[in-house]
């Protein structure tokens, strides 16, 4: 990795200002991270495409499956595919009508994954059944999409991140996130509470929120709040009164609590 990096700093000085167009945003090395620390991913590569047959490793290790893709028993029906490194993998992904051949009985698994390609294993990995040329509008209506993509060839950081949508999108039957049935979701936590305005707390969580009652009181007595606002993991109370300064103001959501001392001083 030193090497790597003394090699690219003196391509840097050689170049002057010159910027790669294929440099992974923040958001793809955030995404990669986070598949990083979740174990589906294991290295730091971006910048890369990603190949059909990479496509159903990295869908086993997402769906916590990779031992079974590993040494599924069977081999697959396409041609191109009964000798490849991945054949088991491919198999398995068969098995499971995550993936279908490009026809004439291939899989090509060698062929650089299409944006649509991949939003299609994880809308059926999500449990929808969608024609193939619906898949485009389905991802766009679920926020399976990514900006600024080579719809013909995808580079991992964008896999990553439309993998990490997928985490956090809900099942087609509606009952919970692919995050929570894979257990992947951690026990609900507040993160931070604090003032932010004369009559307002922010509260936020380790996790997006999207309904729920939170409560507020000052010192052991119960005070009204207004309105609550949920914005992806954090919530804003508006209270029916001024907060007051001297006071210690308990926020609860269910058995959660965070106390935040009051101020009369107009927050910025």
């Amino acid at each position: 990795m030193k090497k790597l990096l003394a090699l690219l700093l003196v391509f840097a000085m050689v170049c002057g200002a010159f910027i790669p167009a294929f440099a992974a945003t923040d958001a793809e090395l955030a995404a990669e991270a986070q598949l990083q620390e979740l174990g589906i991913l294991n290295d730091d590569r971006a910048d890369d495409s990603l190949t059909r047959a990479e496509m159903v490793v990295l869908l086993s290790r997402m769906l916590g499956e990779e031992a079974a893709a590993k040494d599924f028993p069977v081999a697959p029906s396409f041609a191109d595919a009964t000798d490849h490194w991945a054949a088991n993998y491919i198999a398995w992904a068969e098995s499971m009508a995550y993936v279908n051949g490009i026809g004439d009985g291939m899989f090509a698994p060698d062929a650089v994954v299409t944006l649509q390609q991949y939003q299609a294993v994880l809308l059926r990995a999500l449990g929808y059944e969608v024609a193939y040329a619906d898949v485009p509008a389905k991802a766009l209506e679920l926020g399976l999409v990514v900006t600024a993509a080579d719809a013909e060839n995808l580079k991992r950081g964008e896999t990553s991140i439309l993998t990490v949508a997928a985490l956090e999108t809900e099942m087609a039957d509606g009952s919970q996130t692919l995050a929570a049935k894979l257990g992947m979701v951690a026990e609900l936590a507040i993160v931070s509470a604090e003032q932010t305005d004369v009559d307002k707390f922010t509260v936020t969580f380790n996790q997006a929120i999207t309904e729920g009652t939170l409560s507020g009181k000052r010192v052991k007595v119960v005070t009204a709040v207004k309105e609550i606002t949920f914005d992806g993991a954090t919530a804003v109370l508006t209270m029916e009164r001024t907060v007051r300064d001297g006071f210690d103001y308990t926020i609860a959501f269910g058995t959660l609590e965070a106390v935040v001392a009051g101020q009369e001083a107009e927050v910025h």
